[in-house]
């Protein structure tokens, strides 16, 4: 708990609690606020959050940070994508580098954003803005998402704006509001969320084993690689038969227009890192994702054009798959908190923390990241190494009402405003 001794970051040198006027940003030195995991927060912590996230959504603030995580161009933040056809592609090497550290200041700056306005909200009410310079983002911890995150959806959600990369028009049948758009287009966000209906990412935390090979790295580089989009090896082989049904699946796919031809050297990709126990090219690592991402919303005939082959058997191989190679934990915590949809009409509909220009509207998907950012900050206790940036990109503005950080503030302790409550652990 925060002191009621120490300076409250929302209040001004000399203001008593109840008198605070605009929160003024952390200052090093100030009480930092504790993150706990969603499952562990109570009743007056949740109300105060979500008056929070709504309050962002009627100044409109909320809306410029979905468009600062839309805009990948600018931000540079993402080292691997999935593009709206599921094809994958990998960005320069100083956008996977900026990866952990920029999420780490979109959250931080979310969570400042909300604590200002509460605390003016609490000011003009006249209430205690003590208590509503507490607000946190919670992360996404091993109980999974409680209740009360699956019975919220907030409502009256911000604008998505296009940017290069993302291509609403592929899939004109799944629901979303983007069909039919241009680039550059705008709609209104409606957050969506089918927690943990995911045929491959049903369940979380991430696995420990796959986790503990992450953070074992020592150098920067392959931390956040592994972290963001390597998938990680279970090394106990599921079905010693496995390698050749994921061929006999490789070997029925149609190739729709060119669209299946990734997923089809992915099977075989798959089959062979089943069959010899290993990565047969570790440089391929980041090429099962777009892969095993593209199953998720695969129907064996519809999507893949596969003959003989019912949903059912053909989910069948999929998680046998996902028992031996799994996703990022970057990419496990995303499908997780997003799911798939099971609503009439709606076909393979993931939520919207699935999709590139909605994420930053949904605020699961602010939980998850501070999940992984609890990895990233549990690395950082024993780790020394830095990401290998120059000049601009080391720097991290990501909206326009945020600060600017600098690599160094995002990678010391004591420079944040935030602290976890436990850091991660495999036990």
């Amino acid at each position: 708990m925060i002191s009621g001794s120490v300076a409250l970051i929302g209040c001004r040198p000399g203001e008593e609690a109840g008198e605070c006027g605009d929160a003024l940003g952390f200052v090093p030195g100030e009480a930092p606020v504790v993150r706990k995991g969603a499952s562990q927060m109570r009743a007056d912590e949740i109300e105060r959050f979500t008056q929070a996230w709504q309050l962002l959504v009627e100044n409109g603030e909320l809306d410029q940070l979905a468009i600062g995580h839309a805009d990948i161009d600018n931000q540079r933040h993402h080292g691997t994508q999935i593009r709206g056809d599921y094809t994958g592609f990998v960005n320069p090497d100083n956008y996977a580098h900026r990866f952990l550290c920029w999420h780490r200041a979109y959250v931080t700056d979310l969570e400042q954003a909300m604590r200002k306005a509460l605390v003016a909200d609490y000011a003009a009410r006249g209430l205690d803005c003590a208590l509503a310079d507490t607000v946190f983002v919670p992360y996404l911890d091993g109980e999974g998402y409680p209740q009360w995150v699956r019975d919220w959806m907030p409502t009256g959600t911000p604008t998505g704006v296009f940017v290069q990369h993302i291509d609403p028009t592929i899939d004109p049948d799944n629901g979303h509001e983007s069909n039919g758009l241009e680039l550059g287009d705008t709609y209104e966000v409606v957050v969506r969320a089918y927690h943990g209906q995911s045929h491959t990412c049903s369940t979380v935390p991430p696995s420990a084993r796959v986790i503990q090979e992450c953070l074992a790295h020592e150098s920067f580089v392959d931390m956040s690689v592994a972290l963001e989009s390597t998938p990680g090896l279970i090394h106990d082989v599921p079905d010693p038969d496995l390698a050749n049904t994921v061929r006999m699946v490789a070997d029925t796919i149609v190739d729709k227009d060119g669209q299946n031809a990734m997923v089809f050297m992915s099977f075989l990709f798959i089959a062979d890192i089943i069959e010899t126990g290993g990565w047969p090219d570790p440089e391929q690592k980041v090429f099962v994702m777009p892969a095993i991402t593209a199953l998720d919303r695969g129907r064996a005939f519809d999507e893949y054009g596969i003959q003989g082959w019912s949903d059912e058997q053909f989910f069948g191989v999929l998680e046998a798959v996902n028992a031996y190679v799994q996703r990022s934990p970057h990419a496990i915590l995303h499908f997780y908190s997003a799911g798939e949809s099971t609503e009439a009409g709606v076909r393979g509909l993931y939520g919207s923390s699935a999709y590139f220009q909605d994420a930053g509207a949904d605020p699961h998907f602010y939980m998850l990241h501070c999940e992984l950012d609890r990895y990233f900050e549990t690395w950082l206790q024993s780790n020394s190494d830095t990401p290998p940036l120059e000049g601009e990109d080391r720097l991290f503005k990501t909206w326009p009402g945020a600060r600017e950080w600098t690599v160094e503030q995002l990678m010391d302790a004591s420079a944040l405003p935030f602290v976890y409550d436990e850091l991660w652990s495999p036990g």
